[in-house]
């Protein structure tokens, strides 16, 4: 039997995988020449740790978590940094003949000779995933790197001894290492300072003379394609370049300011793929709703929050559901943030006039049956989206508002008829994005006083993380949703038909048992997963109509 059969026939035994989904795979494997299970991955199909413990039971090796180990520090210091990347293998410890060591994909025999040629010792291998293997490798090696700057102190010469290109590499490079979103340089008086947004929150990096920050400026104008002489007017490009093996994408975007021109550079990751609907932290309750959401023939479901809430990467989770072998699939956004098999995928591009309404236009004529949409900005998308929905389109878009009740009367105050959309909506997702504790130093306290109004009296214990190396002193490590789905039913519908205001139509759905994002915050405090002061931060908004959690 063939490997890809047992991998795809392993995942469907353990209810991971359906059939339809494998034959999808196997179909786009033909295709692209990759590993089914990689592909699968790449689809949304199922997790990167659930194909790593197939492949790590099939060659007989234990699966590593990060948050079990603790590498050897003398040893890590001994190590060749580039060695680790290209091999996938992190030796962690020594043990009384060799090495204990970790690999990405311990069947590569290359990279096996590789290593037992560089250490000609003992190795106990061991299997890791990616994504673990990244955060170690972040974890070990960001503190041995050359620092090329300093404080605001002692600058003068400090990068000047280094060709512009190697610093301006590096600080793009180290940013997307750490696993940044966004990386920031923002010119002062004496220097430039530069920030990486990690979790949603923006993190001191270096600073740079400003004696060379022009000179990275225009490194980085050149990069992106940009006009160098011009530094009166904003401009904006994009920059793609490969850091360990990932294809990057960075958009640019220039200003001009006080000191020299402010630039932020958005990173997006090409290879990411599709997040399986039950690694993005909504309840079961939910997912399984949004599954069938992907399953239904016609209609709008939109995805509310405001930037850098994740709304793109939970519709790429929903669009991994819908059966693309036997539908017409194809997107508009600005920007294409991930390469998703089996689909059609379009980028606006205004300066030719090539909006979210002119391409859904003609996207109409292409025979679609799900078109996504990355946003509705204005009445004319937002009137082509509704009217796509009504003829017998699946429409996914997404939409700036502060709770998922209050698209509705967004889209009102487009001018949207009331019973326009009455007839089309089928669902909302209102969400944020917060940060979870990191495992590493979770502790649980007894609440304060702050934790009981907004949790209830009868909380007996709140999370809270003390900050550690691993988590680099901010406590938490990684982030999850919090999400509310509003699905019309015959009374809220009624009311929408009417044109109620948000608030009643809240209230009613509430009485149904619609359930608000402050109560999946909570849940998600209780379950030791974030903590009470990062749902206050990210979910603020909503505490002003709901009273606070203990409301919920």
């Amino acid at each position: 039997m063939s490997r890809r059969r047992k991998i795809g026939e392993a995942l469907i035994e353990r209810g991971l995988l359906t059939e339809r989904q494998l034959a999808i795979a196997l179909e786009e494997q033909k295709q692209d020449r990759r590993p089914v299970g990689e592909i699968l991955v790449a689809l949304g199909f199922v997790r990167p740790s659930g194909i790593a413990e197939l492949v790590a039971e099939d060659l007989g090796l234990p699966l590593t978590r990060a948050q079990d180990v603790r590498p050897d520090r003398e040893l890590i210091a001994a190590l060749d940094e580039s060695l680790i990347r290209s091999t996938g293998a992190l030796p962690i410890t020594r043990t009384e003949t060799g090495l204990r060591i970790l690999m990405i994909d311990p069947s590569d025999p290359a990279k096996l000779s590789t290593l037992r040629q560089f250490f000609r010792c003992d190795l106990e291998v061991e299997m890791v995933t990616e994504e673990d293997f990244a955060l170690l490798v972040r974890e070990c090696f960001s503190k041995r790197r050359t620092r090329f700057l300093g404080g605001e102190d002692g600058l003068q010469g400090a990068a000047t001894d280094r060709p512009i290109e190697q610093v301006t590499e590096a600080i793009l490079v180290d940013g997307i290492r750490q696993g940044a979103t966004d990386i920031h340089l923002h010119p002062s008086e004496k220097v430039t300072r530069v920030r990486f947004r990690i979790d949603g929150v923006l993190r001191q990096a270096e600073a740079i003379p400003q004696s060379v920050t022009n000179a990275i400026s225009s490194r980085i104008k050149i990069l992106a394609s940009l006009d160098i002489s011009e530094r009166r007017l904003p401009q904006d490009g994009r920059i793609r370049m490969e850091v360990d093996e990932r294809q990057v994408d960075l958009r640019v975007s220039t200003m001009p300011c006080a000191y020299g021109e402010s630039i932020v550079l958005r990173v997006l990751d090409r290879g990411r793929g599709a997040v399986p609907l039950q690694d993005l932290g909504l309840n079961l309750k939910d997912c399984k709703s949004l599954q069938g959401i992907a399953d239904r023939p016609h209609g709008m479901f939109l995805v509310t929050g405001p930037t850098g809430s994740g709304k793109t990467t939970t519709l790429y989770s929903v669009l991994a559901h819908v059966d693309a072998l036997t539908r017409n699939v194809a997107t508009i956004e600005d920007p294409i943030e991930s390469q998703l098999p089996f689909i059609r995928q379009s980028q606006v591009n205004t300066s030719i006039g090539f909006t979210f309404d002119r391409g859904l236009r003609a996207l109409l004529r292409q025979d679609p049956d799900v078109i996504l949409v990355g946003e509705i900005r204005d009445l004319e998308t937002a009137g082509m989206a509704i009217k796509a929905s009504m003829t017998g389109h699946l429409v996914f878009s997404t939409l700036h508002t502060n709770s998922a009740i209050g698209a509705v009367s967004r889209l009102r105050d487009m001018g949207v008829e009331p019973y326009l959309l009455e007839d089309c909506l089928i669902g909302v997702l209102g969400q944020r994005l917060v940060r979870t504790c990191c495992p590493t130093c979770l502790e649980w306290v007894d609440p304060g006083t702050a934790d009981r109004n907004y949790l209830g009296p009868e909380i007996q214990r709140v999370p809270r993380s003390a900050g550690c190396e691993r988590c680099g002193g901010t406590g938490y490590a990684g982030r999850t949703l919090i999400a509310e789905l509003f699905i019309p039913d015959d009374a809220t519908s009624e009311l929408i038909r009417e044109g109620a205001n948000a608030s009643v139509i809240a209230a009613k759905a509430r009485a149904g048992g619609f359930a608000d994002i402050l109560a999946d915050g909570r849940a998600k405090i209780l379950a030791g997963q974030t903590t009470v002061e990062e749902v206050r931060r990210c979910a603020m908004g909503h505490e002003r109509f709901s009273g606070g959690l203990n409301a919920a």
